[in-house]
């Protein structure tokens, strides 16, 4: 997430902004934030990552808006 110019339109093309999850160290979830049925799923996998899986992060979810990841609500 460190490398802000590679989280765009033109990299990722997902509906809304780009939203991504980092559950453990080597998974990342990405999607849009108007993809309401793909948010679920992500959700639900980063919670069972979070619960189950080894060097976790976090079970959030971070949207890329105005230049910045910020936690979804």
């Amino acid at each position: 997430m460190i490398l802000l110019d590679i989280w765009s339109k033109e990299h990722f093309d997902v509906k809304g902004d780009i939203v991504v999850g980092i559950p453990a160290r080597d998974v990342l979830l990405v999607t849009g934030s108007e993809d309401t049925e793909n948010l679920v799923k992500m959700r639900k996998i980063a919670a069972d990552i979070f619960e189950t899986g080894a060097h976790i992060i976090t079970d959030s979810l971070f949207v890329f808006r105005s230049g910045i990841f910020q936690i979804l609500e």
